[in-house]
């Protein structure tokens, strides 16, 4: 019975795999065995002269570290870790990174949950279609992203939209405050764009640092379509020295659930077309 399939991937052995795999163990274990004593008897002989010469060692060395490659892959498609229930995984997860529900799902390739999500198909199936409230919370730090990475943070951040289904979201945007005109670095553009496209989901978003031309451009896209949006958190507006600065902000002002705005930095609340009666 063929069962290679399993090798290069973690799905579990069937139970008419699992005999033809420990009789390849077994198999594979006496061919280690003999190996290793083959190396012992080159050891112990005294015939460096053929050894220079064909170097049975060095193939010999190769085949017990081929052999116990092997061995270790054969073993993993035993593991009971690949006979764990879907909602076993889950729980693991969820327990494991308890942060993700407190911060929301960082938009950086090195957090744990996007490494988890490359482990193998099953996982990655675990995670992106199974656990769809984790990526329904959405951080976005921007404030120490440069190069490459600010390339890669729309790709993630529409990756993690994708998974998140049809889930209200939960959002937190991070701006980098790098220009004092307000205009916003490229990569932070799309990403706002992105997010505003998707309005209709918005539960709770928080914007840091966000540049009051940007703030205002969102009126464009975003006003009238945010009937899930309950609460709504704007803190650190930076001084735009722009001539053109918008004198107002009416982007939010039809939001039939907002219940819960907060305000910091330079901007006065009554700049803010909002639904002032029930908040």
């Amino acid at each position: 019975m063929c069962f290679n399939h399993l090798l290069s991937s973690n799905h579990p052995a069937d139970d008419l795999e699992i005999p033809a795999i420990q009789l390849a163990l077994l198999d594979a274990r006496k061919r280690l065995l003999s190996i290793e004593e083959k190396l012992i008897e080159l050891e112990l002989a005294e015939i460096e002269d053929e050894l220079q010469q064909n170097d049975p060692e060095a193939q010999l060395l190769l085949l017990r570290d081929k052999q116990r490659t092997y061995i270790m892959k054969l073993q993993g498609t035993l593991s009971p870790l690949r006979r764990f229930p879907t909602e076993i995984l889950s729980l693991i997860f969820t327990f494991a990174l308890p942060s993700w529900v407190r911060k929301g799902v960082s938009i950086d390739p090195s957090s744990d949950i996007w490494r988890i999500s490359q482990v193998c198909r099953v996982w990655r199936a675990i995670l992106c279609e199974g656990m769809q409230h984790l990526w329904s919370s959405i951080e976005l730090d921007c404030m120490g992203v440069n190069g490459n990475g600010q390339s890669l943070i729309t790709t993630l951040l529409e990756l993690a939209l994708q998974r998140s289904g049809t889930r209200p979201l939960s959002i937190k945007f991070y701006f980098s405050h790098k220009n004092k005109l307000g205009v916003l670095p490229e990569s932070e553009k799309r990403c706002l764009a992105v997010l505003a496209n998707e309005s209709f989901r918005w539960k709770e978003v928080e914007l840091r640092y966000i540049p009051i031309p940007a703030l205002n451009s969102l009126s464009a896209t975003v006003k009238s379509h945010m009937p899930l949006l309950s609460r709504l958190v704007i803190e650190n507006i930076p001084v735009s020295l722009a001539a053109d600065t918008p004198s107002t902000a009416e982007a939010f002002q039809v939001a039939p659930k907002l219940q819960h705005f907060s305000l910091s930095g330079y901007f006065r609340p009554a700049r803010f077309y909002l639904p002032w009666s029930q908040l």
